[in-house]
């Protein structure tokens, strides 16, 4: 079994507008030691996650997440490497960003809807984050996606 790692912090990127313009946002409430040890990203090999267990202060998770990679990749892989020194998996940091709409009604998110879901189908069109789709069921989704990358398509991107 693997202990459950808390997340230290939330590192938000948010679809905002201003003077015309959409964009994303990004801002952490991270608080981390100066000489804290974090790696970043995670690939299908999961070898980050282990390194992470074995010797990091914290991973830094992809933006193109779920709470099912969470569970049944990521904390498994950090508590391999863990295991491997002999290392607590809880002593390992997740800084896991989030990708958020704000607005109050419907019409304010919609624009920001948009560009979420075509930040989503750029992510999602990295043939190495494939499986995070697969594993939800949404097999070929990736492929889709990469075809509508490849073809300027950001609308199609945003629909797939």
């Amino acid at each position: 079994s693997t202990s459950v790692t808390q997340p230290i912090g939330v590192c938000t990127m948010i679809a905002v507008r201003s003077k015309g313009q959409e964009s994303w946002w990004s801002r952490s409430n991270l608080r981390l030691e100066a000489n804290a040890v974090n790696n970043s990203s995670e690939v299908p090999r999961f070898r980050y996650g282990k390194m992470a267990g074995a010797v990091a202060d914290g991973i830094h998770v992809h933006p193109l997440h779920s709470v099912h990679y969470r569970n049944t990749r990521l904390l498994p892989s950090v508590a391999v490497g863990a295991a491997a020194v002999g290392r607590d998996p809880s002593e390992v940091d997740l800084l896991i960003p989030s990708i958020i709409v704000p607005g109050d009604t419907p019409e304010e998110r919609a624009d920001l809807l948009t560009l979420a879901r075509i930040r989503i189908g750029f992510y999602g069109a990295t043939k190495n984050y494939a499986y995070q789709f697969d594993d939800l069921g949404f097999d070929g989704v990736s492929a889709e996606l990469n075809r509508h990358l490849k073809a300027d398509d950001s609308t199609a991107l945003a629909n797939e």
